[in-house]
């Protein structure tokens, strides 16, 4: 029939699933590579091509094995005084690195961007690592890169920023490690990092099953894994759906997610997916305080204009945590130089 075409698409992607219990269709990809069988899929006209959609989704709605069907939204990335803000609010008092808590023995999972490698906050002068997924926890910061999107940053990319402020740390050489201006909160816990940025654009790549993002961390001993990416729906959908499911199969493994970038104006319940997953921690943005401060921010008690605010739509309450990521200072990504490191002064 008219539909052939479109049906043809769709079958082959669900036989490349057929184990998986959260399936991706994904149509947009279709739409480019057989535009013959589509015009505006989500346009309501009338068209030929938008009822064969409509008829396929009847049909899939109506099988007893189905679940549920949604749109998946498209992912995009959200991040000297914030460590005593989080580790007590108290002025100076940092009682986790006063304990000798800096993240040693640690390996923090991160999906992102990219991440440079060569950035004296993580690099390794033995050399780069492997871009292949396999694991060395010899290495001084990078134990593990899996290049699912690409395969490094772009200059002051999101990735390298994100990874500077969980485990970055100076090695001028690196080899020697010493105080730097933008040394990360555990600045002695290393990174296994998972790519998911597709160079220059906003839009992520990610695998139909976030499993394989987070396994990859769980493989190199990282129980912690940092997700500073989502969407602009706050549903529960399969995205949190999957983060959950991951969280109750592995129950030492907790993901931290950024609550998102949609909070202007004080907006109600603009949390984004996958934040809205009910076993993780969901982190909205605050201000900091004193020297961190730009003209803009009031103090650490003041939520950040831009951050995502609850509830959830099923009316729980998110964020969980908020934290300093307003003009937070990290590690600067330079891809065509290598060591580049802190200014002089700043």
């Amino acid at each position: 029939d008219e539909c052939s075409v479109m049906r043809k698409g769709i079958k082959a992607e669900l036989s490349k699933s057929k184990s998986n219990l959260f399936v991706t269709i994904p149509l947009t990809k279709m739409m480019s590579e057989t535009p013959e069988a589509f015009t505006n899929p989500f346009s309501l006209t009338g068209d030929m091509h938008s009822t064969c959609i409509e008829k396929f989704v009847v049909e899939v709605s109506s099988h007893p094995r189905i679940c549920s069907i949604e749109v998946v939204p498209e992912m995009e990335f959200l991040n000297l005084e914030a460590q005593w803000i989080l580790q007590s609010g108290s002025q100076n008092y940092r009682p986790f690195t006063d304990a000798g808590l800096s993240g040693t023995g640690q390996v923090v999972s991160v999906s992102d961007s990219g991440l440079d490698v060569d950035n004296c906050y993580f690099w390794d002068s033995s050399g780069d690592i492997e871009l292949n997924g396999e694991v060395d926890q010899s290495r001084r910061k990078i134990v593990q890169y899996t290049p699912y999107a690409s395969g490094g940053d772009w200059k002051y990319g999101h990735g390298t920023h994100v990874c500077g402020t969980i485990v970055g740390h100076k090695a001028v050489d690196g080899v020697a490690e010493s105080h730097g201006f933008a040394d990360g909160t555990a600045k002695n816990a290393k990174v296994a990092f998972f790519d998911i940025g597709r160079k220059f654009l906003k839009i992520l790549k990610l695998p139909n099953q976030i499993s394989t993002v987070l396994a990859a961390g769980t493989a190199a001993n990282a129980n912690l894994h940092s997700a500073s990416w989502g969407s602009s729906s706050s549903a529960y959908d399969s995205s949190a759906a999957q983060f959950d499911e991951y969280a109750f199969d592995n129950p030492d493994h907790l993901s931290l997610i950024a609550a998102g970038n949609s909070g202007s104006g004080n907006t109600a319940n603009s949390i984004g997916s996958p934040a809205t997953a009910k076993n993780v921690i969901s982190v909205g943005a605050s201000h900091s305080y004193g020297q961190d401060l730009t003209s803009s921010q009031l103090s650490a008690d003041y939520m950040a204009y831009f951050s995502s605010r609850g509830p959830t739509d099923d009316g729980r309450t998110k964020p969980d945590i908020v934290a300093p990521g307003f003009s937070i200072l990290s590690a600067g990504g330079l891809p065509r130089e290598v060591g580049e490191c802190d200014p002089e002064s700043i």
